[in-house]
C-alpha cells in the first residue's frame, strides 16, 4: 500500500514517559500538604528553568504541579522526560526541607520514623506514662502504637506542622515526643509533650517544649498557644508555668474535664 509523499508516520509511544508522569502524579497526591507547607518547601525549584513559579496556587495544587511542563504542548515536547526526570530526583530532598529539625542543647526534635516504632511503644506502653497521656489514659498495644505514628505523620502534612520525635544527643535513644498539634475540635493550637519515665525531672521537657514555642511564635507566626492538662497532672502544670503559660479556664473535651494554660506571642520571653 502506497502513501502519499505528504505522509510521516506517528512517533513511536513514549512509554517510559508514561510511567514519569505515573510518578510525578504520585508525588504530587503526597505533595499535597498545608499551604504553609508548601510555600516553606523550596518544591518549585524543581520544575524546569524557565517555568514560571506561581505566587498563588489555590485550590489545593501545589507549586510543581501547576509548573509541570505539559506534554501536549509543542514548547514543551523536546524537553518532558528530562524535565520529569530530574524532578522526580529533586523531590524526595525538597521533602525533607519541609520537615524542620530543632536541636537544643541535650536533644534533637526530628520527624518520626518507621524505625522509631520499638521504641516508642515500647514508651506508650507503660501505664504511669498513659495516665495523663491520653484522654483514655490507658497503655497502648504495638498496634495502637503504631497507628499514634501515623495520625503525627499525617498531622504533618494536613496542618503544616506537629509533634517531633525527641533523641537524646547523647545516646541517640528516643525518648519521647513533643510539639505543636491541632486536632478537630481543639479550641486552639497545642503546645504538647510526652517522655519516657526515665527521663522525667531532668528538665528535658521543658528545654524541648522551649524549642517548640519558639518555633510556633517565630516561624508559625501563631498569636497564641495553648496546653490541655488533666487537673491531677501536676508536673505538666508546672511545666506549664515555667514556660510562661497561665491557666485560662476548663474545658471539657471527649468526656474529660481539662485545665487549659495559654501563653500570647507579646507575653512570650
Amino acid at each position: 500500500m502506497a502513501f502519499p509523499a505528504e505522509y510521516s508516520a506517528p512517533a513511536p509511544h513514549n512509554h517510559r514517559r508514561d510511567e514519569l508522569r505515573q510518578r510525578w502524579k504520585a508525588a504530587e497526591s503526597a505533595l499535597k500538604i498545608s499551604r504553609y507547607a508548601i510555600l516553606s518547601s523550596g518544591l518549585w525549584r524543581a520544575v524546569p528553568e524557565g517555568c514560571e513559579y506561581p505566587a498563588d496556587q489555590g485550590g489545593g495544587q501545589t507549586a510543581a504541579a501547576a509548573c509541570l511542563p505539559d506534554p501536549e504542548s509543542p514548547d514543551h515536547a523536546g524537553g518532558v522526560q528530562e524535565s520529569l526526570e530530574s524532578s522526580l530526583e529533586a523531590i524526595p530532598s525538597l521533602m525533607a526541607e519541609n520537615d524542620p529539625v530543632l536541636t537544643t542543647e541535650r536533644l534533637i526534635l526530628r520527624q518520626f520514623q518507621e524505625a522509631d516504632l520499638e521504641s516508642f511503644a515500647a514508651i506508650v506502653a507503660d501505664p504511669e506514662v498513659m495516665r495523663c497521656a491520653s484522654f483514655t489514659g490507658k497503655p497502648l498495644n504495638r498496634a495502637e502504637a503504631w497507628q499514634w505514628l501515623c495520625v503525627m505523620a499525617g498531622h504533618w502534612r494536613l496542618r503544616g506542622y506537629g509533634m517531633w520525635a525527641v533523641e537524646e544527643k547523647s545516646s541517640g535513644q528516643l525518648i519521647g515526643r513533643i510539639g505543636l498539634q491541632y486536632p478537630d475540635e481543639f479550641p486552639d493550637v497545642e503546645i504538647a509533650w510526652m517522655l519516657a519515665r526515665s527521663y522525667w525531672g531532668r528538665g528535658l521537657a521543658f528545654e524541648g517544649a522551649s524549642a517548640a514555642v519558639k518555633w510556633g511564635f517565630e516561624q508559625l507566626g501563631k498569636e497564641k498557644l495553648i496546653s490541655l492538662i488533666f487537673p491531677e497532672n501536676t508536673r505538666s502544670i508546672r511545666l506549664a508555668v515555667r514556660l510562661g503559660e497561665s491557666l485560662e479556664g476548663e474545658i471539657e473535651l471527649y468526656g474529660r474535664r481539662l485545665l487549659q494554660y495559654s501563653i500570647r506571642r507579646e507575653a512570650w520571653r
